[in-house]
């Protein structure tokens, strides 16, 4: 009698089981992927189970072989709960907007004729691929196992790394529609607490319909939008993201994506490469010498060159100026536009090698190139002074360890050349000025961008550019 006043008052809040079965098949009657199936327990014809799930997100054969054979050998419900937990992770639920959030998760329901909860059954499918070496970071010496898209195999590449219980994981879930699993990873006796309450603050505070990539994670959690430097650094190196954690740093994962995001970023950060701790000393310092001053190179090295011949030849040596006014005295355009259609064509070749497939690309990105510069001179289009910049610039930027630090270099190349063209040396000074104000003024999750130059610290300057031995660095 008890119980059944117990399971009237239940069905008065929640769903009974065959009402749960009934909304589910109209909920998902437009689903060709979505199953449900009736089967009966061993030794007990009356009480009747349905089976639900989407057959692309489930494991088929693991559903035949497993699931079903314990449906057919238990008798009742606690003894197909007891047998299912000894197989994979079960959960019981109550809710009808938990069942629908489990079937898209890769669950199975079981729902009883009898019975007031549903059980679900962990069973995916498995989605993801194999590790794999990094695609955008090119690995020269050191661990060559890449992120994939599931996120819990990314965790482990990390564990496997951090093995100490100071590795604290904590996960989100973000995205109304798509309901995407974000997880924030940090060492508890490491990074200071106001950075972790940083970010879980931002997390928290996110409003979006989807995310799909850490990169749309990244623009939901930049401090400021409109500036072209990064404050999170992203990598596809499980090796990077342990380091980066022991230097105090977080890290955050997205489900669904081989890309993690590391903060906050700083911009000797974006020069350093998790191959300079794998080769000598002096190696490494000297590489990442070249790559500061390529990132000069690139951001300013087309702005130098248009205001010396526009507006302050004479600074120029005599023989040089003689040089290039007589390559340029059959070219129509002004120096200005001759830089631009070359850095634009450059860029858009660039561009189609991305997308292109990669022998393809290779191929049509050096032949390109040669062909259009070429034809360019004997035209006279181009210079060939301008040519030589902006190949200069352009292979100068790809110098960085990271593709979106070139892309970065872009718009300060861009910016630059402009108040170049407009007020010769003295607008390239102003455009370095901003920049320079810009680098001051940034400070991701609350950490300065240009530390430890600014405010300066002695202690962290010795793994700025000059990478120290490591009987002398701090790890």
């Amino acid at each position: 009698m008890i119980k059944s006043v117990v399971r009237w008052l239940q069905s008065l809040f929640h769903d009974t089981p065959q009402r749960v079965s009934e909304r589910l098949q109209e909920t998902f009657a437009d689903h060709l992927d979505f199953v449900t199936r009736t089967v009966y327990l061993a030794g007990a014809t009356n009480l009747v189970t349905k089976m639900c799930y989407f057959r692309s997100l489930t494991d088929d054969k693991f559903i035949r072989e497993q699931i079903a054979e314990r449906l057919l050998h238990v008798q009742t419900w606690g003894e197909l709960q007891q047998s299912l937990s000894a197989l994979t992770i079960v959960k019981e639920v109550l809710h009808f907007a938990d069942i629908t959030v489990a079937l898209k998760d890769g669950y199975l329901v079981l729902l009883a004729q009898d019975e007031q909860t549903a059980i679900l059954v962990h069973a995916p499918r498995n989605l993801s691929r194999g590790i794999e070496e990094p695609v955008n970071e090119f690995v020269s010496r050191g661990p060559r196992d890449s992120f994939t898209e599931d996120i819990q195999v990314n965790v482990g590449l990390i564990r496997k790394r951090l093995k100490g219980v100071e590795l604290v994981a904590r996960q989100y879930v973000i995205g109304e529609r798509t309901r995407t699993t974000c997880t924030l990873l940090f060492l508890q006796d490491i990074t200071e607490q106001h950075l972790v309450q940083r970010v879980e603050d931002k997390l928290r505070n996110i409003r979006t319909d989807a995310i799909f990539d850490s990169g749309q994670l990244e623009e939901l959690l930049v401090n400021h939008p409109l500036s072209p430097f990064d404050e999170f650094m992203n990598t596809e190196r499980s090796d990077k993201v342990a380091a980066e954690l022991l230097d105090g740093r977080i890290a955050l994962l997205v489900d669904g994506s081989p890309t993690a995001l590391i903060g906050p970023a700083t911009f000797f950060n974006l020069l350093s490469s998790p191959d300079d701790y794998y080769q000598r000393f002096i190696s490494a310092t000297i590489h990442r010498f070249l790559r500061f001053g390529g990132f000069m190179l690139s951001a300013h090295l087309s702005a130098v060159y248009l205001s010396l011949v526009t507006y302050h030849a004479h600074l120029i040596p005599m023989k040089l100026v003689e040089i290039l006014m007589s390559k340029r005295e059959q070219v129509p355009f002004p120096p200005l536009f001759e830089i631009l259609i070359m850095q634009i064509m450059i860029d858009l070749i660039l561009e189609a090698i991305l997308r292109l497939p990669t022998k393809l690309g290779q191929i049509i990105g050096v032949a390109g190139a040669i062909v259009i510069g070429q034809a360019a001179i004997s035209a006279n289009l181009i210079s060939p002074g301008v040519i030589i910049v902006v190949a200069i610039t352009t292979i100068s930027g790809f110098a960085m360890p990271r593709l979106s630090t070139s892309y970065s270099l872009q718009v300060l190349r861009y910016a630059n050349l402009i108040l170049a063209s407009l007020f010769g040396g003295y607008g390239l000074i102003v455009s370095i000025m901003f920049w320079l104000i810009q680098l001051c003024h940034l400070h991701p999750l609350g950490k300065a961008y240009l530390s430890p130059l600014s405010p300066f610290n002695l202690r962290e300057m010795r793994d700025m550019i000059i990478r120290l031995p490591k009987q002398r660095s701090r790890n």
